[in-house]
């Protein structure tokens, strides 16, 4: 039996993710298709299009056959750790056989970046110092480093920059970097992302147009997650309520909570309390802060990983607990081999979590204040699992 995981967020489902579901099945024979499913907050510190269990649905009804939930600890972090904690899981499940993954350019430059990143030669550890004390940001470092060292492989240095300024490369690369430091045996199966004007658009250009004008993403959405869509959009994320909730909780955190976040560093705390304390929402608080040496994305969740109380002890601690959200019924077996650390019911939630209560308590609350964020009275974290036909 072949099984193929897939790490997304699908947010929202669109034409894009329909096309790597299907050709992940074909390239890679599979038998079933595993989502691993960013949950209620994504990578780019923000709240959800729509939640977990809505997307899981679609996804089920568009090419999965099982979708579990990526922990929040995992969700809101940096790429490497996102990849890392996403490759752990997979690993702890034992008929995975192939992962998948959507990348803009072909697999094999990938594979060497990724090389180069695990081992770390003293040649790249060289170059990216170098590249740090010249004042360049933690990620465009990284990228010259690789550059220059394949370069004097005979690879293109251009070439090797341009992979890496595609998001969804970086994130191929993190994958593959995770898979060979834990030593995962699974095969890694890039599949090239589809660029036709009319037809695919990215999901964050879809999320903005959703917002402004709900109708523009018609063309580049299946009909499933279109209508998925509309019946949640009485329950849109109200963005004033986030503005304000990030913006308390940098003013009400002290400087040691914000230290003890995954991404920060340096002593960028100070900056972000007194920057705060300065600002009348939590874009002002954006627009002003200085982006030299930490980006946009990073300053984002840093403060998200503050609202949510996520410490670097959480990120660090192997939390491989997962909960399954859905099933197709065909899938009925894979549910007779899910290991201890996939969470099917309450009783095994009691069972396990005894160790990561604190890191499993960021689920809840995720799925609290995400609840509170759609004006819903009712918190969906103990929804019953979707089961699909």
């Amino acid at each position: 039996m072949k099984v193929c995981a897939v790490i997304c967020e699908l947010n929202p489902f669109h034409n894009g993710h329909e096309h790597i579901f299907r050709e992940a099945k074909i390239a890679t024979g599979a038998d079933f298709i595993i989502a691993l499913m960013s949950g209620n907050f994504v990578q780019r510190a923000e709240p959800a299009i729509m939640n977990e269990y809505s997307r899981a649905e679609v996804a089920l009804k568009l090419g999965a056959d099982m979708v579990l939930e990526l922990p929040t600890v995992y969700s809101v972090a940096s790429a490497d750790k996102f990849a890392q904690g996403s490759i752990d899981i997979i690993n702890s499940l034992p008929f995975v056989t192939h992962i998948a993954l959507g990348v803009e350019s072909k697999g094999e430059l990938i594979t060497e970046i990724a090389q180069i990143q695990a081992n770390e030669p003293e040649i790249f550890k060289a170059r990216l110092r170098d590249n740090l004390d010249n004042g360049l940001p933690y990620p465009k470092a990284v990228t010259v480093a690789c550059a220059d060292v394949l370069s004097n492989k005979g690879f293109d240095k251009d070439a090797v920059i341009s992979v890496l300024q595609k998001p969804n490369n970086k994130l191929a690369v993190a994958y593959k970097k995770a898979m060979i430091k834990s030593g995962s045996n699974f095969v890694f199966t890039p599949i090239l992302r589809m660029e036709i004007e009319g037809r695919y658009q990215s999901a964050s250009v879809l999320r903005q147009r959703w917002i402004t004008d709900g109708l523009s993403v018609r063309d580049f959405i299946p009909d499933i997650s279109y209508k998925a869509l509309l019946d949640e959009k009485g329950y849109a994320v109200n963005w004033d309520k986030y503005d304000a909730l990030m913006l308390f909780a940098l003013r009400s955190a002290t400087l040691a909570e914000i230290s003890q976040t995954p991404d920060c560093a340096e002593g960028i705390e100070h900056k972000i309390k007194e920057l705060a304390g300065k600002s009348a929402s939590f874009g002002e608080f954006l627009a002003v802060f200085p982006t030299s040496r930490f980006t946009k994305s990073r300053v984002m969740r840093i403060c998200l990983q503050t609202l949510l109380k996520i410490n670097k002890e959480m990120q660090n601690s192997y939390y491989i607990n997962s909960r399954l959200l859905g099933v197709r019924k065909e899938a009925f077996e894979l549910m007779k081999e899910l290991p201890e650390n996939i969470i099917t019911n309450k009783n095994s939630e009691t069972n396990i979590l005894k160790k990561h209560l604190n890191v499993f308590d960021v689920d809840r609350r995720s799925s609290e204040l995400y609840a509170l964020l759609c004006g819903k009275k009712e918190n969906m974290f103990y929804r019953k699992l979707a089961v699909i036909n």
